[in-house]
């Protein structure tokens, strides 16, 4: 979930205690204007505020928070709740500390298993709000997780109804509100960073006077007070799920069970040995057919001589940055290294095979690169290097890196080499293909300059 903030804008003097402030008038639990009342834990939290600073907020209620900024652009209030995504950009906000943090959880339908945060999602369906902070968090952290966007959160539990997802993230109070209200089988199954946070945020024209004012007030309300309205407005009900059939069909199998053991023990005695048997073979043969199946995996993606990742898999990963970049404009540079040289020094690096000074370069690559990246062996000549979330100048900077990793191994196993490198960052409309012929075409100036790094932008 996106953190939430209280914005203020055009605060009129020092001395004023009264400020006006914008509530949505349908965000429960948050807050919610009812026969011109403010409720929810928004509105209770600033009645605390209101006793101990002396501030007097009035309301003035908006229909969303689109309405609450263009009330703040044109005065008609000074305060509104805004969400952090929209105030961040705002230079003339200044945020508060937090004054409650609020978890946010994964929900799937009942019967789904526990998941342990977003590695656990694995190849589920997930649900975000596209507007939330999670849309981000997830393109950098876990981009592999196949997010399905929507424009509000009663969307996305419609959505997960329908089965077109499998998971979805949401608020904790906004979550066990829905569940409260609506009999859907949905259950909450893990936890989900980072987590919501309430602050006011301060016009800088009125920070110093009005900003201490509402720190002071923050810091002056109990810890216990700040428990007990996260308790009222995150009500607990229970919801059981007892079927009896399971349990009578339960006892009656018991009861077969019984009497088969009671006339026929020895004839079972014999059958659950041959079963164990039978089944600790199967288990030999799956542990079996499972490392097989890794080993063909590896073959499948890797080259055999340096243990690189070979050219099938480089295209498809690089095909996955493409899609990236379309999707969210995340950067990306692919490198284009070529071997112009390998000199052995010593007698025994003369005695070595081709496959020996390609297996000491693959080594140094797969020691050097970070785990986000990808080196592969296009060719015999050529290698790859695949920079995700990337500009080209850091990409640059780890080509420089590698190479100077290679040359170290190079000179201890006794014999020199000369790379070549071109650096190609991702642009608008380019396929695989042109990205790769962009490379290559810096590669070509690096060669002919005798070696080294060149970039697109040096090109």
């Amino acid at each position: 979930m996106i953190p939430l903030f209280f914005g203020v804008s055009g605060y009129a003097g020092a001395q004023q205690t009264q400020v006006n402030y914008c509530a949505q008038q349908n965000w429960l639990p948050y807050e919610a204007v009812r026969n011109t009342h403010h409720i929810g834990l928004i509105a209770d939290y600033l009645r605390l505020v209101s006793e101990l600073t002396g501030i007097e907020f009035h309301l003035v209620p908006t229909k969303n928070w689109q309405q609450s900024l263009t009330y703040l652009d044109t005065n008609q209030c000074q305060v509104a709740v805004l969400n952090k995504n929209v105030g961040a950009n705002d230079p003339s906000i200044v945020f508060s500390q937090s004054f409650m943090d609020i978890p946010d959880v994964l929900i799937a339908q009942h019967g789904s298993p526990m998941l342990q945060g977003y590695g656990g999602i694995g190849s589920r369906r997930l649900g975000v709000v596209k507007d939330y902070q999670h849309r981000d968090y997830l393109a950098r952290y876990y981009p592999a997780i196949h997010v399905v966007l929507f424009d509000s959160q009663y969307a996305s539990f419609r959505a997960l109804q329908r089965g077109d997802i499998d998971v979805m993230v949401g608020s904790l109070l906004s979550v066990n509100a829905y569940l409260n209200k609506h009999e859907d089988d949905f259950a909450i199954v893990g936890i989900a960073h980072p987590y919501d946070g309430l602050h006011f945020a301060v016009s800088p024209a009125v920070k110093a006077t009005l900003l201490p004012l509402l720190e002071s007030g923050i810091n002056a309300i109990p810890q216990n007070r700040s428990v007990e309205l996260f308790k009222q407005w995150n009500p607990i009900k229970v919801r059981q799920h007892q079927k009896l059939w399971p349990i009578v069909v339960i006892a009656l199998l018991c009861l077969l069970i019984a009497g088969a053991v009671f006339w026929r023990r020895h004839a079972f005695r014999e059958f659950k040995q041959k079963l164990n048997s039978q089944s600790a073979e199967i288990a030999s043969q799956q542990a079996v057919i499972l490392e097989k199946s890794r080993t063909i995996e590896f073959l499948t993606n890797h080259d055999a001589v340096t243990g690189l990742y070979n050219r099938n898999h480089f295209i498809l990963k690089g095909e996955e940055e493409i899609s990236r970049y379309t999707r969210f404009n995340s950067p990306a540079s692919l490198v284009v290294m070529e071997l112009i040289r390998i000199k052995p020094n010593t007698d025994e690096a003369k005695k070595y095979s081709n496959a020996v000074f390609l297996r000491t370069i693959g080594k140094a690559c797969m020691a050097s690169v970070r785990e986000v990246d990808v080196v592969a062996r296009w060719n015999n000549e050529q290698l790859v290097f695949l920079c995700p979330q990337t500009n080209q100048d850091d990409a640059t900077t780890l080509t420089h890196r590698l190479l100077s990793s290679i040359e170290s191994a190079a000179t201890e196993q006794g014999f020199e080499v000369n790379i070549a490198a071109g650096v190609a960052a991702l642009k608008d409309n380019w396929s695989f293909n042109d990205w790769y012929e962009q490379a290559c075409s810096i590669l070509y100036q690096a060669r002919r300059q005798g070696g080294g790094v060149v970039n697109l932008d040096y090109f």
